[in-house]
């Protein structure tokens, strides 16, 4: 039996280290988001030098997962038609601006991305000295969460908008609201 699409989306995975190779990171899927410190490394960051580490860790684990996501779309359904209506041109260009926001449930940690390429992340003062490291982590993974569901629900909205299929939950008649 052939895979479908779906399948072999959730067999995705892409994988990434932090520039100083003590936290990595694993996509795996559509949401399944993993994060690993090196044994000893967490405790020995600075909250500030973490946030770097962790925003170019998001990066670049993003920018490989979105390179393989592509790739594989493009592998199945082949190549896309090379002209294209301008309500997709208008959509990818207002798409690539998108800029969303997370905050963990107790505010140790807010992440922000533009159109899921750049990642920055801020971790309060005193998180890494007050937090263990598995709670830490919760923190992390709950405020990547919220921003990957902002991304989601401005990019349905985004697509209602452009291709005027109406905003999810309202019935439309002729692009206007009922």
């Amino acid at each position: 039996m052939d895979d479908t699409l779906s399948d072999r989306r959730e067999a995705l995975s892409a994988r990434a280290d932090s520039p100083d190779g003590r936290i990595s990171a694993e996509i795996r899927g559509r949401s399944d988001l993993r994060i690993r410190f090196r044994a000893s490394a967490y405790a020995a960051y600075s909250d500030r030098e973490l946030a770097a580490q962790l925003g170019r860790l998001g990066t670049t684990v993003w920018a490989r997962y979105h390179r393989d996501y592509t790739e594989l779309t493009r592998s199945y359904l082949g190549e896309p038609a090379p002209d294209r209506a301008a309500a997709d041109g208008d959509f990818l260009d207002r798409a690539e601006h998108l800029t969303v926001t997370g905050r963990s449930p107790h505010g140790w940690v807010a992440v922000s991305s533009r159109a899921l390429a750049r990642w920055e992340v801020s971790v309060a003062d005193g998180a890494v000295s007050t937090l263990p490291e598995d709670t830490f982590l919760s923190e992390l993974l709950a405020a990547v969460t919220a921003a990957l569901q902002e991304y989601q629900d401005r990019l349905i909205l985004l697509t209602a908008a452009t291709y005027d299929v109406g905003a999810p939950g309202r019935s439309t008649v002729k692009g206007e609201p009922r």
